[in-house]
């Protein structure tokens, strides 16, 4: 589609892209095209019919156009004129009000039926509205780029973005884009930020994040913090669990003798703590960032605790008394794509799923897939995904309706370079993805550190 007026950026596909379709009175939509506009501006559609069968050239014709705008449809005034090898409709009312509507869906069927035989032509596309970001307050920055509703599990995103250094904060936003809360971290835990403040939303409707090295919160929805616990030796990730209890790890700096998962009461007091002093055998990958550098913890069901040690490039189970009773080294999928890397695969967020007994991985460096779930019985993969300049995947979630939810970095040899949350299906199409305009990274790991979907039908939280 050509699109004139108030447009900031063009279609991703062009309408040579799109199928052609012939006699049918209710054709599939072809193609799923972004376009950009400025925030409380209308945008013009002005499709160019391309004529493939020759023999209709020069034929009296009414043009029609027909578009369905989030599910209502309008029928645009019709009009008659002589088919040329490409007909452009002419402008008539066809200028749709866009203001304030990120992620308008608009489809489109547009074709001509003869004079003389009443044949029916048509063309068909799809276009998800995009409002410019820059003149959007209610968006500030993010852009919402691609979304296919009929694939994508809806419902809001929950996250945290510190693309604005000054202005850390928390934010849940719907697939349009549209931000539905948002909580300013306070100043006095801005500097609290690295690797980035690991959040999850509570039964209660509460979030709970992670200050690293400082403490962990709950605040409701009207912003007050109802719940703390300060504890320099906290960092990647905390989960509230079924018991009213929270769990935590450590792996910024930590050493031999340090907890690296502790569990407590709503009173703080430690009622259950890991130390992989004396149960870790062999030496880590590497000494980044600490001896174990963990960066994610579960509650299993069975009462155990999977652990994701990133700088032994390994995932284990460990059962209350200690003992490692499971464990995966993730280097041994790929050992000569890991020989390359002087680091290993630094796995992030290993997650267990239950349904299917699988563990879900985030993959780094060298490792040709970034995302791979394997069987916890066998060590087989059963899944796993690989996109073209992912720099980094520090987080990948199971939704509940097969597909995954990635977080992490874009970064085309330095052409891209930004931030981007995506939901991938089985198949590995991108069906929803939310990127951050304009805040390249320079090398920087991300500026989103996790993300959670609530989806509009129930869905267990993380860590349960």
């Amino acid at each position: 589609p050509t699109t004139t007026g108030n447009t900031y950026a063009e279609p991703i596909n062009p309408l040579d892209a799109v199928t052609y379709y012939e006699g049918m009175s209710n054709p599939p939509l072809a193609s799923d095209n972004i376009v950009t506009i400025s925030a409380n501006k209308n945008v013009y559609i002005q499709p160019v019919l391309t004529i493939t069968n020759s023999s209709d050239i020069g034929k009296e014709a009414t043009a029609l156009m027909y578009v369905i705008v989030n599910g209502i449809g309008y029928m645009i005034n019709p009009y008659t004129a002589i088919l040329k090898d490409k007909t452009t409709f002419k402008n008539i009312p066809s200028e749709l009000d866009l203001s304030n509507c990120n992620g308008l869906q608009i489809d489109i069927y547009y074709g001509y039926i003869l004079s003389d035989s009443n044949k029916v032509s048509y063309n068909a596309y799809r276009l998800i509205v995009s409002i410019d970001n820059q003149n959007n307050p209610n968006t500030n920055g993010l852009v919402v780029t691609v979304y296919n509703p009929d694939k994508a599990c809806n419902g809001t995103t929950l996250f945290n973005d510190m693309h604005d250094m000054r202005n850390p904060r928390i934010v849940e936003l719907d697939m349009t884009g549209n931000i539905t809360w948002e909580y300013k971290i306070p100043s006095d835990l801005k500097k609290y930020r690295n690797p980035g403040f690991d959040t999850e939303l509570l039964d209660n409707n509460d979030v709970l994040f992670v200050a690293p090295l400082h403490g962990v919160y709950e605040v409701d929805r009207n912003g007050n913090i109802v719940w703390s616990h300060l504890d320099n030796k906290i960092s990647h990730d905390a989960d509230r669990l079924s018991n009213g209890n929270t769990i935590y790890v450590f792996g910024g700096d930590d050493v031999e003798a340090d907890d690296i998962v502790k569990e407590i009461d709503k009173d703080g007091n430690i009622v259950w703590s890991w130390s992989g002093e004396g149960y870790l055998d062999g030496y880590p990958t590497t000494n980044i960032g600490g001896w174990t550098h963990t960066n994610a913890v579960t509650r299993l069901d069975n009462g155990d605790t999977l652990i994701n040690l990133r700088n032994f490039s390994r995932t284990i189970e460990v059962d209350r008394d200690g003992d490692i009773v499971w464990q995966f080294y993730w280097d041994s999928l790929y050992p000569k794509a890991a020989a390359e890397s002087e680091r290993g695969f630094d796995p992030h967020e290993a997650e267990y799923e239950a349904a299917t007994n699988t563990i879900l991985v985030c993959l780094q460096w060298t490792a040709p897939y970034q995302a791979v779930e394997i069987s916890k019985d066998t060590g087989e993969v059963v899944w796993r995904y690989h996109r073209d300049y992912l720099r980094t995947a520090r987080d990948c979630d199971r939704l509940p309706n097969g597909n995954t939810l990635i977080t992490g970095v874009l970064d085309n040899r330095g052409e891209i370079d930004t931030s981007v949350i995506f939901e991938v299906t089985k198949e590995g199409e991108i069906v929803w993805e939310l990127r951050i305009k304009d805040s390249p990274l320079h090398g920087k790991p991300g500026w989103f550190y996790k993300a959670q979907r609530i989806c509009d039908y129930p869905v267990k939280n993380k860590g349960r």
